[in-house]
C-alpha cells in the first residue's frame, strides 16, 4: 500500500513482528511437548505464522535439534551431534535460540512460556551427573534422533 506516494512495509501495513527467544539451559522434553502440541498455534501468543532455530533437550545431551514451523506444519528434527566438553574439558552449555514471526505478537507471554519448558534448577541440577532417565518425554529415544542417511 502507497501513503502520499511512500511506500508502507507490509511489517506495518499487516501487523508483522519478530521476537528471539534464548536460553541457556535446556528444555524438558514432556513440558516443550505440551507447548509444541497446545500452545503454539492456540493464539495465545499471538498469530505465529513462523517459527524456526536451534534447540536442546536435556534428555538428548549430544543432539542439536532443528526447529521449524511455518503455519500449522512444525518438523523438529535432529541437525548435528556435538561434544559437550570445550577444549578445556569443562562442560559447555548450549541454550535455545529460536525466532518467531507472526501478527500481534505477545512475546512477553511467548518467552513465559517457553521459559516454563525449561528444565528447573532442581532438574539442571540432575543434568550435571548424566541422571536423566526421571524426565522421560514423549519423543524417541536418542539413536532414534540421529540423522538417516538419504532423509
Amino acid at each position: 500500500m502507497e501513503r502520499g506516494g511512500d511506500h508502507v512495509p507490509e511489517t506495518e501495513e499487516y501487523g508483522i513482528s519478530s521476537t528471539v527467544f534464548r536460553a541457556t539451559r535446556p528444555f524438558h522434553p514432556s513440558r516443550l511437548w505440551d507447548f509444541v502440541a497446545t500452545g503454539l498455534d492456540s493464539g495465545a501468543y499471538g498469530g505465529i505464522l513462523r517459527s524456526k532455530g536451534f534447540f536442546h533437550l536435556a534428555t538428548r545431551p549430544g543432539v542439536t535439534g532443528l526447529w521449524s514451523q511455518a503455519g500449522a506444519v512444525a518438523r523438529f528434527e535432529p541437525s548435528r551431534t556435538r561434544d559437550d566438553r570445550s577444549e578445556t574439558g569443562e562442560d559447555t552449555d548450549h541454550g535455545q535460540e529460536l525466532a518467531f514471526i507472526g501478527t500481534g505478537l505477545r512475546p512477553a507471554a511467548l518467552h513465559e512460556a517457553l521459559s516454563a519448558c525449561l528444565l528447573t534448577d532442581g532438574e539442571h541440577a540432575l543434568v550435571r551427573p548424566g541422571r536423566l532417565a526421571g524426565l522421560g518425554g514423549p519423543l524417541p529415544r536418542t539413536g532414534d534422533l540421529r540423522p538417516r542417511p538419504g532423509v
